[in-house]
């Protein structure tokens, strides 16, 4: 907002620069774009997890509904348990993404959120649907990660 405020016009972001802000991603651009910052595997420091919107000592684990966490930590193939770092942060959001748990899972966690998933369509949800709601459910819960994967995508 202060780049576009400047009273020189070159300081001031152009139009397709503005677009590519963070603020108009929709669902799935905002969850490539956090998994791109994953899968760089560069470490991020702490201090993200404030821009983030997550509170110092309460960790980002105490915001994720405990049957997503649960189907995270129980899915096959998992590499690890997930610490409250803000690397770990994005590992969780890349893999609960890419693998949803089944809509039986996502129906409890939509009801938080008073969302019409698919779950409650008389179609069989595809992947598609239920990354979607996974996603829609993670910028939910941490809606400012977005942003942070932006500055992360800026910074290299």
């Amino acid at each position: 907002l202060t780049q576009m405020l400047s009273p020189e016009a070159g300081a001031r972001p152009t139009a397709n620069q503005l677009l590519q802000h963070s603020a108009w991603w929709d669902t799935h651009q905002a969850m490539q774009m956090i998994r791109a910052v994953y899968d760089r595997r560069q470490p991020l420091p702490d201090k993200l997890l404030v821009q983030a919107g997550i509170t110092e000592g309460t960790g980002w684990q105490s915001r994720v509904h405990p049957a997503l966490l649960k189907q995270a930590t129980q899915h096959p193939g998992r590499k690890g348990d997930y610490s409250d770092d803000i690397n770990q942060l994005f590992r969780f959001v890349r893999n609960i993404y890419e693998h949803p748990p089944p809509a039986s899972v996502l129906s409890v966690v939509v009801k938080e959120i008073q969302f019409g998933g698919p779950t409650k369509s008389r179609r069989k949800a595809t992947i598609q649907d239920l990354r979607e709601t996974v996603g829609i459910y993670i910028l939910h819960v941490f809606y400012k990660l977005p942003l942070v994967a932006h500055i992360c995508s800026e910074q290299n």
